[in-house]
């Protein structure tokens, strides 16, 4: 074994913008399935808050029944709650919630994150 894999640490790629409509979904799901099909293990996380759609995107629309705060507040582990894509097997999604409960804080999502660079390449 390696010692690089001993501390595995996905890298992070984020897109965002300030405006709706410029491609975000787009890019997020087009990178994603490209890092998917190059045998890369891909977890895509919406945090579009009450406007998701990056499930419909991928086509996980009827798959998604977790959401990132589910994880981040604790009410279930990762592993279950991100929906794994049926014909892209290395590509993951985690929506985003519907509303922001009160108890998400920025450092509980730091820790989803954190949690989530272990577990996937990207």
């Amino acid at each position: 074994m390696c010692s690089s894999d001993l501390f595995h640490m996905g890298t992070v790629i984020a897109v965002t913008s300030g405006k709706g409509g410029t491609g975000k979904t787009s890019i997020t799901g087009g990178v994603g399935a490209c890092l998917a099909l190059l045998d890369q293990n891909v977890l895509c996380i919406d945090m579009d808050i009450g406007l998701r759609n990056l499930d419909i995107s991928l086509g996980l629309s009827d798959r998604a029944l977790m959401d990132f705060s589910d994880v981040a507040l604790g009410h279930c582990p990762l592993t279950r709650a991100a929906v794994t894509h049926p014909e892209l097997k290395t590509l993951s999604l985690l929506t985003a919630p519907m509303y922001l409960p009160a108890a998400l804080t920025a450092d509980k999502v730091r820790a989803l994150l954190a949690t989530a660079r272990t577990l996937y390449d990207y």
